[in-house]
C-alpha cells in the first residue's frame, strides 16, 4: 500500500477550543474515528502535514487506508474533511471503521476517458459534464479508486447517463437502490454529453442600438454636406 494511504494517529485525551487550538499550533489536526461492531467513537489527533501531503493523491478520498493508532493497525475511510475558509491548513477529520463483512457507502471519483479524442470532439464537439463523481455501495474489498467513462464512440448529440455506467462486481450506484428496474429511467440522469460549440452572438437589443446609432451618424453627415453655402451677405 502507498505510503500516502497509510495514517499515523494517536489517541486524543484533552477537548473543548482551548486544547484544539494548542493541538493546532504543535503542528496536529483534530479528527475523530467511529462505526465498527461495538465500538466507541473516538477522539484522535493526526500530524497535519502529513494528512495535507495525502490529500494531494486522489486516491485517499476513496480508498480503504491503514490507520496506526496507539501502535495497532485498523482499516478506515475517509468520509469528511473540514478546510480553512481562507487558508491550505486542514482544521478536522471524520474517519469511518471498516470492519467485518458491513458494506458501506463512498463517494468515488469518475475519470472521462478519451475525451480529447472522441468522435463527436474531432467534429468540433463540445464535452460537457454534469457529475464528476458518484456514491456507491459497496464492500469494503469491492471499494473502486474511481470510475472509467469512455467517450471515444460519443458523437456530437450522445449523452451517457448513470444507469450507464459499468461498474465492477459487487459495486452499486446508491442512487438506485430501493429502486424498481421499470422506474430506473425516470430517477436517471445524464452524467456527461457531447453538445454543438456554442457561438457567442450579440444579444438582439445590443446589436439594434448599434445599428440605430450607425444609421444616425449617417443621417447627420448627409445634413451636414447639403447645408446651404454662407452668403456674402451672411459674412
Amino acid at each position: 500500500m502507498s505510503a500516502s494511504l497509510n495514517i499515523n494517529a494517536e489517541t486524543r485525551t484533552e477537548s473543548g477550543k482551548g486544547a484544539v487550538r494548542r493541538l493546532r499550533t504543535q503542528g496536529y489536526i483534530p479528527a475523530i474515528v467511529y462505526g465498527g461492531e461495538d465500538a466507541e467513537p473516538q477522539s484522535i489527533k493526526i500530524k497535519h502535514d502529513e494528512i495535507l501531503h495525502s490529500l494531494e493523491n486522489e486516491a485517499f478520498y476513496s480508498s480503504i487506508l491503514q490507520m496506526t493508532l496507539d501502535g495497532n493497525q485498523e482499516k478506515v475511510v475517509l468520509k469528511a474533511v473540514q478546510r480553512h475558509p481562507a487558508k491550505i491548513n486542514i482544521m478536522h477529520l471524520d474517519l469511518l471503521r471498516v470492519r467485518g463483512k458491513s458494506e458501506i457507502n463512498m463517494t468515488v471519483p469518475l475519470h472521462f476517458e478519451n475525451s480529447e479524442t472522441a468522435k463527436g470532439v474531432k467534429m468540433g464537439g463540445v464535452v460537457d459534464t454534469h457529475f464528476t463523481e458518484v456514491e456507491v455501495r459497496c464492500m469494503a474489498k469491492d471499494l473502486p479508486e474511481s470510475l472509467a467513462v469512455d467517450l471515444e464512440d460519443m458523437d456530437i448529440g450522445d449523452s451517457l447517463s448513470l444507469s450507464e455506467i459499468k461498474l465492477p462486481e459487487g459495486v452499486i450506484l446508491t442512487a438506485f437502490i430501493g429502486v424498481e428496474e421499470d422506474e430506473i429511467q425516470d430517477r436517471d440522469q445524464t452524467v456527461v454529453q457531447v453538445i454543438e460549440p456554442r457561438v457567442a452572438e450579440e444579444p438582439e437589443e445590443e446589436l439594434e442600438a448599434a445599428e440605430g446609432e450607425a444609421e444616425g451618424e449617417g443621417e447627420a453627415e448627409v445634413a451636414e454636406d447639403t447645408e446651404t453655402p454662407a452668403t456674402d451677405s451672411d459674412q
